[in-house]
């Protein structure tokens, strides 16, 4: 050590006999705040927006096109319906008030959470904003499934009911209903009796290949050969019915 030295230079003390001056330890910083990671937050945003117009481009996205009528064609069909005991099961809340020989028992109907009493704890980190954290006990009930037992039940009710239909079919614009060995439609109730029950038509629009199930006014509103503007799906030219 030189002669103008003041300090031990092993062990840091004064050379002179005066009492040591203890250093101040820097203060350490807190670590930096964890960056949050937008850009995959981003790219998730990015995917769902591609799945989302990839699905319109593919499925929804239409475009204008004119096709021509080919033909009309039609279903009629007449419900023949008989009246008669028949035999039903509902809970007991829906059982009709004019139900006969009604046997109920008990069904699981649902169920309902209840709590065993028990928790489910778990420890969490909770970020203090100055570089520290506090561990934080947090703590949640835990449940159980439970049945809930209601009155199924059977019983027996008078109806009519349908026991078979009178269909008939064609091309072209004068469709008609089967009259052929139909009962009444007004024929009273008792046992075994039969009436005419609900009417149904199934009214087609054909283009070529393809077809549209259509209202009444719209299938009378064009005419075999006639040319119609109608939108078509852009992926696979096929027609949007709703669009007649």
């Amino acid at each position: 050590m030189g002669a103008q030295g003041k300090n031990c230079t092993h062990c840091g003390a004064p050379m002179d006999g005066s009492k040591e001056v203890r250093g101040v330890v820097a203060a350490v910083a807190p670590p930096p705040p964890k960056k949050r990671r937008w850009w995959l937050v981003a790219l998730v945003i990015g995917v769902i927006v591609l799945i989302i117009f990839g699905t319109w481009y593919r499925f929804i996205r239409t475009k204008s096109a004119q096709v021509a009528v080919t033909g009309h064609r039609w279903v009629r069909e007449v419900a023949i319906e008989q009246y008669g005991e028949s035999q039903e099961s509902q809970w007991h809340d829906q059982v009709p008030n004019d139900a006969e020989g009604r046997m109920c028992s008990k069904k699981e109907r649902s169920t309902q959470k209840v709590k065993t009493g028990e928790e489910e704890c778990k420890t969490e980190r909770k970020d203090k904003k100055d570089g520290t954290f506090e561990q934080i006990k947090k703590c949640t009930p835990v449940y159980r499934n439970e049945p809930v037992m209601e009155d199924w039940c059977t019983y027996t009710v008078r109806r009519w009911k349908q026991i078979d239909s009178a269909k008939t079919s064609g091309t072209g614009m004068s469709p008609t209903w089967s009259t052929a060995n139909l009962p009444p439609a007004d024929t009273r109730a008792s046992f075994g009796a039969k009436r005419q029950g609900k009417k149904t038509e199934t009214l087609t629009l054909e283009f070529g290949t393809e077809s549209c199930d259509v209202s009444d006014a719209t299938w009378r509103k064009y005419s075999d050969g006639q040319k119609v503007k109608v939108e078509v799906r852009a992926s696979s030219d096929k027609i949007v019915c709703s669009s007649l």
